[in-house]
Parts: C-alpha cells; structure tokens; sequence
C-alpha cells in the first residue's frame, strides 16, 4: 500500500514582529516619533511561521515562548524545530497611514543553520504533500531542501519575498511553484526574461 502525503512543511523564518506605527520614515541622522504614543507593539512573526504549517528551525532564547504559544495554537507541529543560541529573528515593521509599510529584518536564529540538513528534516521532507520554503532563511538551506524534495518527488513552492537574495540557478527549476513579493514579481535570477 502506498503511503498518502498529508502534511505541508513550511522550513523558513520565525521571529517577533515590532510594529510602529510612522507617517514617514526618518531621513538619514534624523530621530522621529512613532504617531502614537502607544504603537511599537510586538508579535509573533517571521514569513516561516506566518505561512502557519509548522514553526521554522531556530528559534533564539529571548522570544522562544511566545513564538512557540502561537504556533501550537495553530496546530504547528514544532518538535522538529531546534533551538539556537542566537537571538530570535526580528522584524520592524514600519506601518505608514495608508496601511503601506517598510521593514527591516533581522536574521538572528534564522540564519543559524547547520552546514547540512538535519536528518528528521529530510525526513519531513520526503513525507510532505508539498515543501513551503522563503527567503527569510539561507539560500543554501533552500537550496538543499530544493534538492531534497526533489530527490523524493516533492514538489517545492518558493516564497521569494523576503531577502534580497537571487535564487540559484540549479535550484530554479526545483521549484515547481513561486510566490512572488507583494511590491514586485521578483524572479528567480533578477531577470525579466523569465
């Protein structure tokens, strides 16, 4: 009998979104207000954890529990999450008054990746209806769990929102799926003749 695929795997980012309300963002030297004296409030955040199929792989030691709280709560399975001694993945969250906003990451945990990938991830990997993966984490994690979910014929969609990294060739036509970011059709390899 065949074994049925029923999970989706999200391997990507997970954090504390700050998020302060702004009527425009400082010029260079300058120091503004937020617009309300009670905004710069902090959430459970991260391209990984928001995609809200399982909690990423690193989470540091100063968010840990709230991140965790939210993903349970969800259902996420986060046993095959680790912890790491880095501080947790941080995003502000500028939010302008149209709703428009900028942000700024920062990595943390997320980008504390082993050189390979751990063996319970390709095994969820090779178990998966379908891969989730972003660009939140190291290109070279992607491209290794590219390259795992091909092997196992699973397919791969690629979030390219997140940072500002190209995808690698060899991993392009690993991806069977792409999602591109809000402010742009980002492709692939920066070219507009994909």
């Amino acid at each position: 009998m065949t074994q049925i695929r029923r999970h989706i795997l999200v391997v990507g980012s997970v954090g504390a979104d700050i998020v302060v309300e702004v009527n425009r963002m400082p010029a260079r030297s300058e120091t503004l207000s937020a617009s309300k004296p009670d905004t710069g409030n902090v959430y459970p955040g991260g391209k990984g954890d928001n995609q809200a199929a399982t909690i990423a792989k690193l989470i540091g030691p100063d968010h840990p529990t709230l991140i965790a709280k939210m993903a349970c709560q969800f259902g996420n399975d986060t046993e095959k999450g680790s912890r790491s001694t880095c501080l947790s993945g941080l995003a502000f969250v500028f939010v302008y008054p149209d709703g428009d906003n900028s942000i700024v990451i920062v990595s943390g945990a997320n980008s504390a990746w082993p050189e390979e990938l751990p063996t319970a991830l390709i095994d969820a990997i090779k178990n998966a209806a379908i891969v989730l993966v972003q660009c939140e984490i190291p290109v070279r994690v992607n491209a290794l769990e590219a390259k795992a979910a091909a092997k196992s014929t699973v397919p791969i969609m690629w979030d390219t929102g997140g940072d500002d990294y190209p995808i690698p060739e060899e991993c392009s036509s690993l991806a069977d799926f792409r999602v591109p970011e809000r402010n742009g059709a980002r492709t692939p390899n920066d070219t507009w003749s994909e």
